[in-house]
C-alpha cells in the first residue's frame, strides 16, 4: 500500500471520524468536537485515537478526502484506495474510475440497493453492506473493513 493511503468518505458525522482517527491533517476544532461528544463512551479519545492508529500502521497516514456530491465523488474516485459511502451511488460508471480502489463500503440499512451484485464482484474483496452504527463502533466497522483488504 502507498504511503498516504487515499480513503473517499461520503461526508456524513459518523464516518467522520475516520478522518480524526488517520488524517494527521484533520482540523483541531474537528478533533476537539469528536472528543467532546465520545465522551461519555472513550473518555480518553486521544488515547483510543493512538491504539486504533497503532492496529492499523498501513492506514496511517491517510488522506481522507470528504465528498458530498456524486460529481466530487467520481473526481476523487482515481486516486482512492477505499471508498466509504452512504446514500451516494457506486455503479457501474464509478467502478470504472475506481480502478485502484481495494475496497468499498456501504453505510446503510440491510443492504446496498444502489450498487447490483454485479458491480459489487467487481471489487476485491466484494463491497460489505454495514448497518449504521453510533459513534465509535461505526468507526472500528469502518477500520475493521479496511483492515481486512489491507492485509
Amino acid at each position: 500500500m502507498n504511503a498516504r493511503s487515499v480513503i473517499v468518505i461520503e461526508d456524513d458525522p459518523f464516518p467522520r471520524i475516520l478522518q480524526v482517527i488517520l488524517d494527521p491533517r484533520a482540523s483541531a476544532e474537528r478533533r476537539d468536537a469528536f472528543a467532546h461528544f465520545m465522551a461519555h463512551d472513550v473518555p480518553d479519545f486521544a488515547g483510543w485515537c493512538d491504539e486504533t492508529r497503532a492496529r492499523v500502521p498501513a492506514l496511517y497516514p491517510a488522506d481522507i478526502r470528504l465528498v458530498n456530491t456524486q460529481d466530487e465523488l467520481r473526481a476523487n474516485l482515481p486516486d482512492a484506495t477505499a471508498v466509504i459511502v452512504e446514500s451516494l451511488t457506486i455503479g457501474s460508471a464509478e467502478l470504472a474510475l475506481a480502478r485502484g480502489s481495494s475496497m468499498t463500503c456501504r453505510m446503510r440499512g440491510k443492504g446496498s440497493s444502489s450498487m447490483t451484485m454485479t458491480e459489487r464482484a467487481f471489487i476485491v474483496p466484494p463491497a460489505p453492506a454495514l448497518r449504521r452504527r453510533s459513534r465509535a463502533p461505526a468507526a472500528r466497522a469502518c477500520a475493521c473493513c479496511r483492515c481486512r483488504s489491507a492485509r
